[in-house]
Protein backbone atom coordinates (compact mmCIF):
# COMPACT_ATOMS: atom_id res chain seq x y z
CA UNK A 1 0.00 0.00 0.00
CA UNK A 2 1.31 3.35 -1.04
CA UNK A 3 0.68 6.20 2.19
CA UNK A 4 1.42 9.76 2.24
CA UNK A 5 3.84 10.23 5.43
CA UNK A 6 5.02 13.54 7.59
CA UNK A 7 8.29 12.27 9.38
CA UNK A 8 9.23 13.72 12.11
CA UNK A 9 12.94 14.16 13.07
CA UNK A 10 13.61 16.03 16.70
CA UNK A 11 17.42 17.46 16.77
CA UNK A 12 19.41 18.67 19.81
CA UNK A 13 23.05 19.47 18.82
CA UNK A 14 23.14 16.89 16.79
CA UNK A 15 25.61 18.15 13.77
CA UNK A 16 27.69 15.56 13.59
CA UNK A 17 24.65 12.68 13.04
CA UNK A 18 22.13 14.65 11.56
CA UNK A 19 23.22 14.56 8.33
CA UNK A 20 23.39 11.01 8.05
CA UNK A 21 19.83 10.75 10.08
CA UNK A 22 18.01 12.48 7.01
CA UNK A 23 19.71 10.41 4.74
CA UNK A 24 18.44 6.99 6.71
CA UNK A 25 15.12 8.61 6.27
CA UNK A 26 15.21 9.37 2.86
CA UNK A 27 16.46 5.74 1.92
CA UNK A 28 13.90 4.46 3.54
CA UNK A 29 11.18 6.17 1.77
CA UNK A 30 12.85 6.02 -1.85
CA UNK A 31 11.45 1.98 -1.22
CA UNK A 32 8.17 2.68 0.22
CA UNK A 33 6.51 6.10 -0.87
CA UNK A 34 6.86 9.40 -2.76
CA UNK A 35 4.23 11.29 -0.61
CA UNK A 36 6.43 12.46 2.25
CA UNK A 37 7.47 15.51 4.18
CA UNK A 38 10.67 15.25 6.65
CA UNK A 39 9.42 17.66 9.26
CA UNK A 40 12.81 18.29 10.97
CA UNK A 41 12.68 20.22 14.46
CA UNK A 42 15.50 21.94 15.83
CA UNK A 43 15.46 21.90 19.68
CA UNK A 44 17.32 24.76 19.87
CA UNK A 45 20.49 23.68 19.14
CA UNK A 46 23.53 25.65 19.70
CA UNK A 47 25.75 23.84 17.55
CA UNK A 48 25.75 23.75 13.81
CA UNK A 49 22.40 21.61 13.52
CA UNK A 50 20.43 24.44 11.98
CA UNK A 51 22.45 24.91 9.59
CA UNK A 52 22.94 21.59 8.37
CA UNK A 53 19.22 21.31 8.48
CA UNK A 54 19.02 24.55 6.29
CA UNK A 55 21.40 23.26 3.61
CA UNK A 56 19.18 20.38 3.36
CA UNK A 57 16.28 21.72 3.29
CA UNK A 58 17.58 24.07 -0.23
CA UNK A 59 18.09 20.92 -1.67
CA UNK A 60 15.02 19.01 -1.00
CA UNK A 61 11.25 20.93 -0.84
CA UNK A 62 10.22 17.69 1.18
CA UNK A 63 12.72 19.05 3.82
CA UNK A 64 10.68 21.48 6.25
CA UNK A 65 12.54 23.08 9.41
CA UNK A 66 10.72 23.84 12.47
CA UNK A 67 12.77 25.73 15.31
CA UNK A 68 12.61 25.98 19.01
CA UNK A 69 14.20 29.21 20.19
CA UNK A 70 15.31 26.94 23.54
CA UNK A 71 15.83 23.63 24.52
CA UNK A 72 12.13 22.06 25.18
CA UNK A 73 13.01 18.34 25.54
CA UNK A 74 12.29 15.55 22.79
CA UNK A 75 8.69 14.83 23.33
CA UNK A 76 8.09 19.02 22.92
CA UNK A 77 10.12 18.72 19.44
CA UNK A 78 8.11 16.40 18.46
CA UNK A 79 4.92 17.97 19.27
CA UNK A 80 6.16 20.56 17.08
CA UNK A 81 6.43 18.76 14.28
CA UNK A 82 3.10 17.21 14.57
CA UNK A 83 1.55 20.82 14.76
CA UNK A 84 2.42 21.25 10.97
CA UNK A 85 2.21 17.78 9.77
CA UNK A 86 0.18 17.61 6.52
CA UNK A 87 -0.17 13.85 5.38
CA UNK A 88 -2.35 11.35 6.53
CA UNK A 89 0.03 8.85 8.54
CA UNK A 90 2.74 10.35 10.84
CA UNK A 91 6.22 8.55 12.32
CA UNK A 92 9.52 9.46 13.43
CA UNK A 93 13.02 9.21 13.36
CA UNK A 94 15.63 10.09 15.86
CA UNK A 95 18.11 12.75 15.39
CA UNK A 96 21.14 11.06 16.59
CA UNK A 97 20.64 8.40 13.60
CA UNK A 98 20.70 5.27 16.41
CA UNK A 99 18.09 3.19 14.35
CA UNK A 100 18.48 1.69 11.21
CA UNK A 101 17.12 3.35 7.88
CA UNK A 102 15.40 -0.54 7.31
CA UNK A 103 13.40 -0.63 10.37
CA UNK A 104 11.97 2.87 9.32
CA UNK A 105 11.04 0.96 5.72
CA UNK A 106 9.50 -1.94 7.66
CA UNK A 107 7.21 0.12 9.73
CA UNK A 108 6.57 2.48 6.79
CA UNK A 109 5.40 -0.88 4.81
CA UNK A 110 3.57 -1.88 7.68
CA UNK A 111 1.02 0.94 7.64
CA UNK A 112 -2.17 -0.91 7.33
CA UNK A 113 -1.41 -3.62 9.85
CA UNK A 114 -3.14 -1.99 12.64
CA UNK A 115 -4.27 1.71 13.90
CA UNK A 116 -0.84 1.89 15.37
CA UNK A 117 2.30 0.32 14.66
CA UNK A 118 4.84 0.16 17.57
CA UNK A 119 8.68 -0.61 17.37
CA UNK A 120 10.68 -2.56 19.81
CA UNK A 121 14.15 -2.94 20.01
CA UNK A 122 15.45 -6.78 18.71
CA UNK A 123 19.17 -5.83 20.13
CA UNK A 124 19.23 -4.31 23.64
CA UNK A 125 22.65 -5.77 24.22
CA UNK A 126 24.08 -2.45 22.40
CA UNK A 127 23.00 -0.21 25.07
CA UNK A 128 25.12 -0.25 28.50
CA UNK A 129 23.74 -2.91 31.34
CA UNK A 130 22.12 0.74 32.51
CA UNK A 131 20.58 1.29 29.79
CA UNK A 132 18.74 -2.04 29.76
CA UNK A 133 18.11 -2.26 33.13
CA UNK A 134 16.42 0.89 33.31
CA UNK A 135 14.51 0.56 30.12
CA UNK A 136 13.25 -2.79 31.39
CA UNK A 137 12.09 -1.82 34.66
CA UNK A 138 10.24 1.08 32.80
CA UNK A 139 8.39 -1.51 30.69
CA UNK A 140 7.13 -3.61 33.25
CA UNK A 141 6.26 -0.65 35.20
CA UNK A 142 3.96 0.71 32.45
CA UNK A 143 2.37 -2.65 31.46
CA UNK A 144 1.08 -3.00 35.35
CA UNK A 145 0.14 0.66 35.46
CA UNK A 146 -1.74 0.23 32.48
CA UNK A 147 -2.68 -3.43 32.54
CA UNK A 148 -0.77 -3.62 28.62
CA UNK A 149 1.44 -5.97 27.59
CA UNK A 150 3.57 -3.52 25.08
CA UNK A 151 7.38 -4.99 24.56
CA UNK A 152 8.74 -1.70 24.35
CA UNK A 153 7.64 2.25 24.63
CA UNK A 154 9.76 4.21 23.95
CA UNK A 155 10.12 3.13 19.67
CA UNK A 156 8.67 4.91 17.07
CA UNK A 157 5.36 4.22 15.77
CA UNK A 158 3.53 4.75 12.53
CA UNK A 159 -0.18 6.06 12.80
CA UNK A 160 -3.09 7.88 11.16
CA UNK A 161 -1.91 11.63 11.89
CA UNK A 162 -5.33 12.48 12.90
CA UNK A 163 -5.57 10.21 16.01
CA UNK A 164 -2.93 12.10 17.15
CA UNK A 165 -4.10 15.61 16.19
CA UNK A 166 -6.80 15.48 18.87
CA UNK A 167 -5.17 13.91 21.41
CA UNK A 168 -4.04 15.47 24.26
CA UNK A 169 -0.61 15.22 25.07
CA UNK A 170 1.32 16.10 28.01
CA UNK A 171 4.99 14.80 27.93
CA UNK A 172 7.12 17.66 26.54
CA UNK A 173 10.34 15.17 27.26
CA UNK A 174 11.07 11.35 26.40
CA UNK A 175 7.93 10.12 27.82
CA UNK A 176 6.07 11.25 24.98
CA UNK A 177 6.12 8.23 22.81
CA UNK A 178 4.99 6.00 25.15
CA UNK A 179 2.07 8.66 26.08
CA UNK A 180 0.92 8.49 22.88
CA UNK A 181 0.95 4.48 22.48
CA UNK A 182 -0.94 4.23 25.55
CA UNK A 183 -3.79 6.88 25.02
CA UNK A 184 -4.13 4.94 21.46
CA UNK A 185 -4.70 1.92 22.77
CA UNK A 186 -6.61 2.66 25.91
CA UNK A 187 -8.99 3.93 23.90
CA UNK A 188 -9.27 1.49 21.83
CA UNK A 189 -6.66 2.01 18.30
CA UNK A 190 -5.72 -2.18 17.55
CA UNK A 191 -1.97 -2.54 17.44
CA UNK A 192 0.70 -4.37 16.44
CA UNK A 193 4.21 -4.43 17.19
CA UNK A 194 7.34 -4.92 14.93
CA UNK A 195 11.11 -5.10 16.19
CA UNK A 196 13.86 -2.49 14.64
CA UNK A 197 17.55 -2.33 14.87
CA UNK A 198 19.18 0.01 17.20
CA UNK A 199 22.61 1.32 15.56
CA UNK A 200 23.75 3.20 18.32
CA UNK A 201 25.35 6.89 18.15
CA UNK A 202 28.24 7.43 15.74
CA UNK A 203 28.79 10.47 18.08
CA UNK A 204 28.40 12.54 21.52
CA UNK A 205 25.96 10.84 24.25
CA UNK A 206 22.43 10.43 24.99
CA UNK A 207 20.49 13.30 26.63
CA UNK A 208 17.74 11.16 27.70
CA UNK A 209 18.77 10.57 31.18
CA UNK A 210 18.95 13.72 32.79
CA UNK A 211 17.12 14.61 36.35
CA UNK A 212 15.02 17.13 33.99
CA UNK A 213 13.32 14.56 31.73
CA UNK A 214 13.58 11.56 35.06
CA UNK A 215 11.30 14.48 36.05
CA UNK A 216 9.03 14.97 33.63
CA UNK A 217 8.41 11.34 33.01
CA UNK A 218 6.87 10.88 36.62
CA UNK A 219 4.85 14.13 36.09
CA UNK A 220 3.82 13.03 32.50
CA UNK A 221 2.46 9.58 33.68
CA UNK A 222 0.79 10.81 36.51
CA UNK A 223 -1.51 13.12 34.72
CA UNK A 224 -1.85 9.89 32.18
CA UNK A 225 -2.70 7.83 34.33
CA UNK A 226 -5.57 10.28 36.02
CA UNK A 227 -6.85 10.34 32.24
CA UNK A 228 -6.99 6.92 31.44
CA UNK A 229 -7.37 4.98 34.38
CA UNK A 230 -11.50 4.03 33.97
CA UNK A 231 -10.82 3.29 30.50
Amino acid sequence: MKIDVSIIVPAYNEEDNIGAAIESVLKAVKETTDDYEIICVDDGSTDNTGNILKGLARRNKKIKIVRNEHNMGGGAAFKRGLAVASKTYISGFPGDNDMSWLSLRELLGAADRADLISSYMINPGKRSLWRRIISRIFVRLLNIIFNLNLKYYNGFFICKTKLLKKMPLYSGGVTLLAEIKIRLIKNGASFTEIPFEHTGRKSGASKAFTFKNIWQTFYSLVLVFKDVKDV
